[in-house]
């Protein structure tokens, strides 16, 4: 029997979850796991609760919401030794639907019945710690206009990123990867991805694996824009790395610096970017309860003592 807290997000993707504990009751397997629920109240809640979890010994903290509470919870349990679990309850739910559970809280659950402890990298953007990917340009100014906006759900999502599309401009990146000499790229986004897919599972890191202990740096160099249009369809097919623009290191730290003020975004909560942007590897960070489906992640725990060291 595994103790399992649920942080609840209300608000996040616009879905209505007052009857989430109700839900939970029918479709957990109770057998398995005795649970807690408990709702946010504000921004930076969760990591609390998820601290608060820790402490008093519960096995796994179950982020209910979107990409964003899932790192509000996962940075209140990196180096605590409890497992992370999500249930999809946000808009794009990225890292839910990297695993296969889709955007649904009921799919969710019932795959969390059959989930197995594995261990995840995490990475580090100025100090802040993230599970899924992070972009600087494009798609964070997309993210920022999208949580401003009342609406939310797809259909708001694409349209603002229709509009930011028509006035979209490259910005020059000065980028030093690991000790390596400066590169200068003059580019539409950045992105820095420990898994492979934005919100609504578009892959824009194809190659990204969550246990590996590098950091996917992915850039969508100049191109004429037609270009950009006639490459998204890869990402929903997951081949977006052959495009002509396409360009990709693995690395363990990453330093960005820019010409042009830009946004940059961590699992779609986007804000104005710094001048220095810098991105480090957590290797072996955190367990993240997997379902058996996803394959490809080594079963060991995580070994995270503490701040940027492992054992």
């Amino acid at each position: 029997m595994q103790r399992i807290r649920f942080i609840v997000n209300p608000i996040s993707g616009g879905q209505d979850k007052t009857g989430f504990s109700e839900t939970m009751e029918k479709l957990l397997d109770h057998s398995r796991f005795a649970p807690e629920v408990k709702f946010t109240e504000r921004a930076g809640h969760a990591t609390e609760l998820a601290k608060e979890a820790a402490e008093q010994g519960f096995d796994i903290v179950a982020a209910v919401g979107g990409d964003g509470s899932l790192n509000e919870v996962a940075a209140g349990l990196l180096g605590t030794g409890t497992a992370l679990a999500v249930i999809p309850g946000g808009s794009g739910n990225g890292f839910a639907m990297n695993l296969g559970m889709g955007r649904s809280i009921k799919k969710g659950l019932k795959m969390l019945n059959t989930t197995e402890r594995r261990c995840i990298d995490m990475v580090r953007l100025n100090g802040k710690p993230f599970v899924n990917v992070s972009g600087i340009g494009f798609d964070a100014k997309i993210a920022y206009r999208f949580q401003e906006s009342k609406s939310r759900g797809f259909i708001n999502y694409f349209r603002i990123a229709m509009e930011e599309a028509y006035h979209a401009k490259c910005n020059i990146f000065e980028i030093r990867i690991d000790d390596k000499e400066p590169i200068t790229r003059e580019a539409l986004l950045v992105v820095a991805a420990n898994a492979t897919s934005f919100g609504y599972d578009f892959k824009v890191a194809p190659a990204a694996r969550m246990d590996d202990g590098l950091l996917e740096l992915v850039l969508a160099n100049k191109r004429p824009k037609p270009l950009y249009f006639l490459a998204a369809p890869r990402m929903i097919t997951g081949n977006l790395d052959s495009a002509s623009f396409y360009e990709r290191h693995s690395c363990k730290k990453v330093e960005i610096t820019f010409r042009d003020d830009t946004y940059v975004h961590i699992d779609g909560e986007g804000f104005p970017a710094p001048k220095k942007l810098v991105y480090e590897i957590i290797p072996e960070a955190i367990d993240l309860m997997v379902p058996t489906t996803k394959k490809g992640i080594v079963k060991r725990e995580a070994r995270f003592v503490g701040e940027g060291s492992v054992v």
